[in-house]
């Protein structure tokens, strides 16, 4: 498992750490002490990195626009993972989103990985074809749209810098 950090590429690296940082202890705090009303299994995975895994991976989430649109995203309630954001205070920076954060288990960014690397191919039935022998067999599982968007996304945004 490991977290993934989406910033905003106007800071500079270390302040793109310190907002993930941040992003992270809302997390912490809304998984721990938060709604009883987030979908099944989303604390459990939480702590489940949290105690065992800690991998962060911090990306370059784009402008104030694109983070948005990945704050929509993960907003959705097809969303399996656990995820949160963190904005700025008003006086400071007016309120500005600085970085979106989902918890991911191994085989979304592993397939993500094989799709960036053209080993794999996913259509848009969530049907998840990969290279084998010199052909593209189709595996059993199936993923959901919302997977779909969420590889995509993964496979477009570079390393934080």
């Amino acid at each position: 498992m490991r977290i993934y950090h989406f910033g905003n590429f106007y800071m500079s690296s270390i302040q793109q750490g310190i907002q993930a940082a941040h992003c992270q202890t809302e997390m912490s705090l809304k998984y721990t002490y938060g709604s009883l009303d987030e979908p099944d299994g989303t604390k459990e995975i939480w702590h489940d990195w949290a105690r065992y895994h800690k991998t962060m991976i911090c990306l370059s989430g784009g402008m104030d626009i694109n983070l948005q649109e990945i704050k929509q995203l993960m907003a959705q309630p097809e969303n399996p993972y656990p995820w949160s954001y963190f904005n700025e205070a008003q006086e400071a920076m007016g309120g500005m989103l600085t970085n979106v954060a989902i918890v991911l288990p191994e085989d979304i960014y592993e397939l993500a990985a094989k799709v960036r690397q053209k080993q794999c191919q996913i259509d848009e039935a969530g049907d998840v074809y990969c290279m084998q022998n010199g052909e593209a067999v189709l595996l059993p599982e199936k993923i959901s749209e919302f997977e779909i968007r969420l590889i995509t996304l993964l496979n477009s945004c570079g390393l934080a810098k």
